[in-house]
């Protein structure tokens, strides 16, 4: 099958049994999730719409989309607190506003964009999770950490992760990197390649730029009080 197209997180083609909203206690829920996957693996389905479920966790079913071209979409799955281990999607997986999401498993791969907007709880990424299209992180403000490994095709949206301190070394992203308001964000990894914009407004913290850095389109530093300040004592 084509992969799915990345437009927009609203087209992603994800069906089921449209309980999304519901009030579903956990059981219920977690019964409903695997009817769903069911018709999913039955009827060849290229989404498996699991949004809203009262979900504290996935059904080991899941594992049997892992080779299908199938997005999955969580979000609003307040308590669901973590995917299995060895979780990985051909299509893309909406995360956002999963506000119980601690963590995300090892090596996690994505084949194409994974929305975690406003999953407060997160702390950290994993190691080595790679993403085919758009990593998209706003609002994640416990985000502290990013793991070695991180690998983004296309653009990577960091905006407001205010906890967020670093990035590893040698990250390359294939798009934009957007990290406004990382006001904790002192530095950039060494060897940082950005294709696109690089967008930096309001970093309060950031001091200095890496001589390594690598940016395919424009660097945005407004309101980046501490480069500014570096820059008027050059200048001065």
């Amino acid at each position: 099958m084509a992969p799915i197209p990345e437009a927009s997180a609203a087209q992603l083609p994800f069906t089921g049994l449209e309980m999304r909203n519901l009030r579903l206690d956990p059981c219920a829920a977690y019964k409903a999730a695997k009817r769903s996957i069911h018709e999913t693996i039955r009827d060849g389905k290229t989404g498996l719409d699991l949004s809203g479920y009262g979900l504290t966790e996935l059904p080991e079913e899941i594992a049997q989309l892992y080779e299908l071209n199938v997005s999955f979409d969580f979000r609003g799955c307040a308590r669901l607190t973590k995917l299995p281990a060895g979780f990985r999607a051909k299509g893309s997986v909406l995360l956002d506003n999963c506000t119980g999401l601690t963590a995300l498993p090892e090596r996690m791969s994505v084949g194409g964009g994974l929305w975690l907007t406003n999953c407060l709880s997160l702390s950290a990424l994993p190691s080595h999770l790679s993403v085919g299209s758009r990593l998209h992180l706003i609002g994640c403000r416990g985000l502290r950490a990013v793991g070695d490994g991180l690998s983004v095709g296309g653009e990577l949206d960091a905006a407001v992760c205010e906890a967020l301190s670093m990035l590893p070394e040698n990250l390359s992203v294939g798009g934009g990197l957007h990290l406004e308001g990382c006001i904790n964000l002192a530095a950039l990894p060494n060897k940082l390649s950005v294709g696109g914009d690089l967008w930096l407004m309001d970093c309060e913290a950031l001091t200095t730029l890496p001589t390594s850095l690598s940016v395919g389109g424009y660097i945005h530093l407004e309101g980046c009080t501490g480069l500014e300040a570096i820059r008027a004592r050059f200048e001065g």
